[in-house]
């Protein structure tokens, strides 16, 4: 079953982990990846809490043998997220977990509160695996955007062949001109949008 890390010294492990893929002193409009994950592929931030994406994604870490998938909030920080609930808003999961279990964990209340719950809360995340450097998915729900980082270009190419019907990942400039189509950006919000683009070059 899956749950919320407690333990801190697990949480000490995932964050080194994290650290390893991504510089936590960066914004992920300012490209949040280390820098041996440099090419990008971009989806709508909602996907990662969808169920067709969960499955692609699952069968995609199966054929790569990845063993455990963290789910890593990055803000709200996790050292905040435990002083309130004394629970971080981490968690793994394998691939023989189904998508009703990773809805539910999403959703679960910490303080009988679903406003709390990681689905609703959580604002910049990160998913990535405990065994591979091959990749990494960081999202911001504000920027409405998701970022896959791949190490390789074939690795790329690899993860977009999983998706046989629709494939929700484009590159970066397309998808952000797509959702530039969807909501209009104002002169704001395409401050935030360059410097994606500008950050996210292969």
């Amino acid at each position: 079953m899956i749950d919320f890390v407690k333990n801190k010294q697990e949480f000490e492990d995932y964050r080194s982990r994290f650290l390893r893929l991504f510089n936590s002193d960066k914004e992920i409009e300012n490209n949040i990846f280390n820098n041996e994950l440099k090419y990008y592929l971009a989806f709508d931030f909602d996907y990662i809490f969808d169920n067709s994406f969960f499955d692609t994604l699952v069968m995609f870490l199966i054929s790569i043998k990845s063993e455990k998938i963290i789910f890593y909030t990055i803000n709200p920080s996790p050292e905040n997220y435990f002083l309130s609930f004394n629970k971080y808003n981490v968690f793994s999961f394998s691939t023989s977990t189904d998508f009703n279990e990773f809805e539910d964990i999403l959703y679960k209340e910490p303080d009988n509160n679903v406003i709390d719950s990681i689905g609703y809360s959580s604002n910049d995340i990160a998913l990535f695996s405990s065994n591979s450097d091959e990749w990494a998915i960081a999202g911001s729900r504000d920027l409405e955007v998701a970022i896959i980082g791949f190490k390789t270009q074939d690795m790329k190419e690899y993860f977009s062949s999983f998706f046989t019907s629709f494939n929700p990942c484009l590159p970066i400039k397309e998808y952000i001109k797509d959702l530039d189509d969807s909501i209009g950006f104002n002169e704001n919000q395409w401050t935030y949008y360059n410097r994606i683009i500008d950050s996210y070059t292969e």
